[in-house]
């Protein structure tokens, strides 16, 4: 659906084109700056979305369940993308805008095709779920300045290998739980860790944490049955209940 080049429009409205089955690409007008609540939800057979320039907000549901939703651009000037804007979509990879500052909780959640994101630096925030229940998911490019990891932020995903750099104070509850392909974690920092961080991740074999980190949480670690390995526990003050219960440890100097 294209709209006429001379057309005025600076708004899509709240349900507009919502349960437009028949829907099959879109490209937003140049003048408009907001894309409101269900705008795009269930649209089916849509397949590629163009945002035009001058958008700087996506409200909540927007592209909910389009689950053929495989391409989409993003201008640089979006500010702000709010929550399951793109839940149960088809995106197969993404870049996300460089003026955006948080990822807002369960934007992309169960976006199970979804293989590769890219985050801008000024990305300081990654809401709860997220990216959770994204299956398919194996390469992320983290923003230089994320400061917290929310609450089963990558819970479920195909995460391989992961670097916590030193500007990330907090990792959130079950954030990276149930990750079945991941095989090595290395914390650069210091953050807090909050309950089953990696738990009940089956592949999980080395970790790797910061000569500075002092404290792990609760379960965090728990059900991780091929792991064989946590480098630099000399420091630690506090070890949580069940942190390593069920693990493939078997000699370990703390």
């Amino acid at each position: 659906m294209n709209f006429n080049k001379n057309n005025k429009l600076t708004l899509i409205r709240t349900s507009v084109f919502k349960g437009c089955v028949s829907l099959k690409n879109i490209t937003i007008p140049e003048k408009v700056k907001q894309i409101n609540q269900k705008a795009f939800q269930n649209c089916k057979s849509l397949s590629s979305a163009k945002i035009g320039k001058k958008v700087i907000i996506i409200k909540y549901n927007a592209f909910k369940d389009c689950k053929n939703l495989r391409k989409i651009s993003f201008p640089k000037n979006i500010v702000s993308i709010e929550k399951y804007a793109f839940r149960n979509s088809g995106l197969t990879s993404i870049t996300l805008p460089s003026k955006l500052t948080t990822i807002a909780p369960g934007t992309f959640y169960n976006c199970t095709k979804l293989k590769n994101v890219s985050m801008g630096n000024a990305i300081t925030k990654i809401g709860n779920s997220a990216f959770r229940n994204c299956k398919s998911l194996s390469k992320v490019k983290m923003s230089k300045k994320l400061r917290e990891i929310g609450n089963l932020a990558f819970r479920g995903s195909s995460l391989k290998n992961i670097t916590v750099g030193k500007t990330v104070k907090e990792i959130g509850d079950y954030s990276f739980a149930r990750c079945n392909s991941l095989t090595k974690v290395t914390i650069t920092g210091s953050p807090y860790f909050g309950t089953g961080v990696f738990a009940k991740c089956k592949k999980l074999q080395k970790v790797s944490l910061s000569k500075n980190i002092n404290e792990l949480s609760d379960l965090m670690f728990s059900g991780c049955r091929e792991l064989k390995s946590v480098s630099s526990l000399k420091n630690v003050s506090s070890i949580g209940r069940r942190a390593f219960e069920k693990t493939g440890l078997k000699w370990q100097i703390v």
